[in-house]
C-alpha cells in the first residue's frame, strides 16, 4: 500500500547531516508497524516522509502503487490517505470534543455530525461529546485525538510518540485503541519508545545509524 524505495534524507546547514540512508519498507493495511530508536535518530523525519509532509533527498515514495512525483499537490493525497496522532493531543480548547471531531469533516466538506457521534459511541467515549478539553483528563483527550485522526476514514494512521506524555493506565488505553483500529482495516505506523506496542505490532523496526532494521 505504501512503499519507500531507497529513501535517503540529508540536511545541509554548516555541514552535511545524513538522517536516513537507503530505507526500504512497505506498509500494508490491517497491520501495526512500530519504529523504535533513540531521540534524534530520525523517527519523526521518517514518518514525515511516509506521510508526504517532507520530501526525501533521494528515493521514491509509492502510495497504492502510484509514484509520488509532484509534492506541490501532496496535500490532496494526505487529506484522503492519512490521519495523524502526535505526542500532544492538540485539541482546540475553545471547542467541545464533538466540535473537535467535526473539524476534519467540515474541512473536507462533510457536515454529517452522526459520523463523529457514532465514532465516539463505538469507542465508548460518547460521554465526552459536550466536554471541553480542559475538563477531561489528558488520557481522554489523547483518545479523542486518535479518533479525530480516523473521522475522515483515511487508510493510514501515523502516530508520533502517542503515549509518551501519558500515565500507565492512559497509555494502555491508547495501545488497545490502536489494536482495535488495526482490526478495522487501518495501517497503523507508530514511532515510539513504548515497548508495550511490541506485542501488538505485526512488524517492529529499529532506526539506528541512519538505517532501518527489523527487530
Amino acid at each position: 500500500m505504501i512503499k519507500l524505495e531507497n529513501i535517503t534524507k540529508v540536511y545541509h546547514s554548516n555541514s552535511k547531516l545524513v538522517v536516513l540512508e537507503d530505507i526500504n519498507i512497505t506498509f500494508d493495511k490491517s497491520k501495526i508497524y512500530t519504529i523504535y530508536g533513540n531521540s534524534g535518530t530520525g523517527k519523526t523525519t521518517l514518518l514525515n516522509i511516509v506521510g508526504l509532509i517532507d520530501k526525501p533527498t533521494n528515493g521514491l515514495v509509492y502510495i497504492c502503487n502510484k509514484k509520488i512525483k509532484n509534492y506541490e499537490i501532496a496535500s490532496q493525497v494526505r487529506l484522503k490517505t492519512f490521519g495523524y496522532v502526535f505526542q500532544d493531543h492538540y485539541l482546540f480548547p475553545e471547542f467541545t470534543v464533538i466540535e473537535n471531531l467535526m473539524l476534519p469533516l467540515i474541512i473536507s466538506g462533510n457536515n454529517d455530525i452522526s459520523i463523529a457521534l457514532n465514532l465516539l459511541d463505538k469507542f465508548d467515549l460518547a460521554y465526552l461529546k459536550d466536554s471541553y478539553p480542559s475538563s477531561i483528563s489528558y488520557g481522554e483527550a489523547q483518545r479523542v485525538a486518535v479518533l479525530r485522526s480516523v473521522v475522515n476514514k483515511p487508510e493510514v494512521i501515523i502516530a508520533d510518540e502517542p503515549t509518551s506524555s501519558l500515565d500507565n493506565e492512559s497509555a494502555n488505553y491508547i495501545v488497545d485503541l490502536f489494536s482495535e483500529l488495526k482490526e478495522e482495516g487501518y495501517a497503523v505506523i507508530i514511532a515510539t519508545h513504548d515497548k508495550r506496542f511490541v506485542k501488538k505490532s505485526d512488524n517492529s523496526f529499529k532506526l539506528c545509524n541512519n538505517k532501518l532494521m527489523e527487530i
